[in-house]
């Protein structure tokens, strides 16, 4: 498996004036650093072989990671997610993950139980993405150490942009340079919906 970079990256925007934080390429994203890391644990415990299926509700960068994860290690992947056939993302049939939609109104119970039953029946291994302990301890890792750069620049910067796909590493590093640089603008750049709005 590919091992993900430690680091995110601080760039110069602006003559110093601003700096932009950003991931480098989805194996550096922290969607896919969490999905690397419950990977590898799972794979370690036996969880996880070569007849397993990974399993995921949503279209969120968490479930691309894991597709793209899948494909890597030659495992099949499947994303559940709620809508209509004409919505199926392109990038995840790219990556040769099955998607199964399901009708608007579904009750999420209904497909956690579907996936529960393909847990225990099928050999599915589900990536629980709701569960936020080791997603906060891989933000964590990345706010010390972009505020270590931080200190380390020649110019303090009067802004900072963050484009990330992770909302909790945003909230996290905002808080942390607002609290250590209080003179610098925090601004987000949704990696999303690509418009800039304060944090």
């Amino acid at each position: 498996m590919v091992t993900p970079p430690t680091r995110l990256e601080l760039r110069p925007v602006d003559d110093e004036e601003t700096y932009a934080v950003m991931e480098s390429s989805l194996c550096g994203t922290i969607p896919y650093c969490y999905v690397y890391n419950h990977l590898s644990l799972a794979l370690m415990r036996g969880e996880i072989d070569e007849a397993s299926t990974l399993l995921i509700f949503g279209k969120s960068p968490m479930a691309m990671a894991l597709a793209y994860t899948g494909k890597m290690l030659g495992l099949q992947v499947q994303v559940h997610m709620i809508g209509s056939a004409e919505e199926v993302p392109k990038c995840f049939s790219a990556l040769g993950a099955k998607v199964k939609m399901w009708p608007y109104g579904t009750n999420y119970l209904t497909i956690h139980c579907y996936l529960k039953a393909m847990e225990k029946h099928y050999s599915g291994w589900r990536l629980d993405d709701r569960d936020r302990h080791l997603m906060s301890e891989i933000s964590q890792d990345y706010v010390v150490d972009i505020c270590e750069r931080m200190n380390q620049l020649r110019k303090s910067p009067a802004k900072i942009v963050l484009k990330l796909s992770s909302i909790g590493l945003i909230s996290a590093l905002s808080s942390t340079i607002r609290d250590c640089f209080p003179h610098i603008e925090v601004l987000s750049l949704s990696s999303k919906s690509m418009s800039m709005a304060g944090c």
